[in-house]
């Protein structure tokens, strides 16, 4: 593919933003170790992250058969702020994490906990949806390897327009202890605001 493609631009938006917000919605599958079955899950996550400012917030509501979990992190002036939820118990918990100012830094850089997936990893692949609003990608090695029991996962980037970009995973891993194959299904959304 050309320079400008669909990846090539979704990079050159989030290299460049002042300001992204990212929602990443996941449904999948993982073993309870308790009893081996297994379950389904989904979760749904909100990051938006200044980076002119090196501000960000994540809130992740994930939910199973077991109940609702939330967290919320807060990042600002070298410290992240972190409550989570139990629905549960209602049980409440809250600390605060320091960084150094190198450390801090990073979280915001390519490959940190406030950028957005690993887009640099992905490699464009020949497919029929590829064409100047989609293109389809695959993981490098980098991700793979990230990955316990990884088997495959095809990504479709599609620009929505020049702010907005929308990328959805499939994926399948297989659970070692279990040797069980499971799925999972992501739908990211990454724009300007």
């Amino acid at each position: 593919m050309h320079e400008s493609s669909v990846l090539q631009q979704l990079i050159k938006l989030v290299n460049n933003a002042k300001k992204l917000k990212i929602e990443y919605g996941v449904t999948g599958q993982e073993v309870n170790r308790d009893n081996n079955n297994i379950i389904t899950f989904s979760s749904n996550t909100t990051m938006e992250v200044n980076y002119s400012e090196k501000k960000g917030s994540i809130s992740t509501v994930r939910g199973d058969f077991s109940g609702t979990y939330t967290t919320k992190e807060v990042f600002e002036d070298c410290k992240e702020e972190i409550i989570k939820k139990d629905s549960n118990n209602k049980l409440e918990t809250s600390y605060i994490v320091e960084y150094s100012e190198e450390d801090y830094e990073k979280l915001f850089n390519i490959g940190g906990k406030l950028h957005p997936l690993q887009i640099e990893e992905l490699i464009p692949v020949d497919s029929q949806m590829n064409n100047k609003c989609c293109q389809v990608c695959s993981p490098s090695k980098v991700i793979t390897d990230s990955i316990q029991g990884y088997i495959k996962s095809t990504y479709a980037i599609y620009q929505k327009d020049e702010n907005y970009y929308d990328i959805t995973m499939i994926m399948s891993q297989l659970d070692k202890e279990a040797e069980v194959p499971l799925m999972q299904y992501c739908n990211t959304r990454i724009y300007t605001i």
